[in-house]
């Protein structure tokens, strides 16, 4: 009778670590896995500027992207030429 006592509870406490720690290592893998949001270098572009303003930033393969500065949600940040709302691949 113990013996199955300690089974049941050496299986939970497994089931209670190892749920949060694979919600850890899987959690930023889902649709597209990519970056959420604007990088960094689009937001600094824009700070101090207004909506509408045209400026330049580095982008991730070291080149320079133009962009107009945009508000969504409170933040500013650039928006590329020729970006497609919503963003995605297709």
């Amino acid at each position: 009778m113990k013996e199955i006592g300690f089974r049941k509870t050496i299986g939970l406490v497994c089931l209670v670590v190892l749920f949060p720690a694979m919600a850890l290592a899987f959690g930023g893998q889902g649709r597209g896995g990519g970056q959420k949001g604007p990088p960094e270098a689009a937001i600094e572009a824009c700070s101090g500027k207004n909506v509408g303003d045209v400026v330049e930033f580095d982008g991730r393969r070291s080149d320079t992207i133009s962009g107009t500065c945009q508000e969504k949600d409170g933040m500013m940040f650039a928006v590329p030429e020729g970006h497609r709302r919503g963003g995605g691949r297709r």
